[in-house]
């Protein structure tokens, strides 16, 4: 093994750490914006908006997408690759459901975050 494969090998666990991290913390910021204001003022009360916190984490869920398709990931990191781009993906059909005002959808998607948060 050389020296910069060692070097990335050691780097990944530690960069997938972060993002999950980042991740989990909206995600947690997310609920508790829910449980403060719940649907109908949620939006309202975001800061950053919830379009920004997804744009914000587009790159991260680009770089996920080729860890996971890489074939290089550990079993725990896959499964921490995917919780994240799965929250990812709640965030955008969280957005998606509160653009339509789809109060249901809303729900159900928070009470998705709030276990994916337990992880």
């Amino acid at each position: 093994m050389n020296e910069e494969t060692r070097l990335t090998e050691d780097a990944l666990p530690e960069l997938l750490g972060r993002i999950w991290n980042r991740v989990i913390g909206q995600v947690n910021t997310l609920l508790r914006a829910h449980e403060t204001f719940e649907f109908f003022n949620f939006l309202e009360n975001l800061n950053p908006s919830l379009e920004e916190v997804i744009k914000g984490f587009e790159f991260a869920d680009f770089a996920l997408t080729k860890f996971v398709e890489s074939g290089d990931l550990e079993h725990d990191e896959m499964r921490q690759a995917i919780n994240a781009k799965q929250c990812i993906l709640k965030m955008k059909l969280l957005s998606n459901a509160l653009a339509v005002q789809n109060q249901d959808e809303y729900t159900k998607i928070m009470q998705e975050l709030k276990q994916q948060a337990q992880i």
